[in-house]
């Protein structure tokens, strides 16, 4: 049984975006890929609520654009240091850190 998998690349000044079949042991298949750039905003080692939001606004816009029959993508999401390190950023995500370094996890709080 193949999957849809969504990779969210979450950069301080762009959003990558990639959509995959998967097939477990099969392998994987690229759909769709995207890049959204924004102006980085903010001093640094912050960012900004309205930078929070537009990114917030590009990954569901993309999430629901490739939902199959209704039904959302799995979403895994990764940040470069800089997101992941700036103030308020996992505070105003829902997110929480569960490990640091390389291979860092972050899973969300929200049902």
């Amino acid at each position: 049984m193949t999957q849809l998998l969504a990779v969210v690349d979450l950069g301080s000044t762009a959003v990558r975006f990639r959509l995959a079949r998967v097939a477990p042991g099969a392998g994987y298949r690229v759909l769709v890929q995207e890049r959204v750039t924004r102006s980085g905003d903010g001093a640094p080692g912050t960012l900004s609520r309205d930078a929070i939001d537009e990114t917030l606004r590009a990954v569901r816009r993309f999430v629901s654009r490739h939902a199959s029959d209704g039904r959302a993508p799995r979403i895994v999401a990764v940040a470069t240091a800089a997101v992941r390190d700036a103030t308020g950023s996992w505070r105003v995500s829902g997110a929480r850190p569960t490990t640091r370094g390389p291979g860092d996890r972050r899973e969300s709080s929200r049902g």
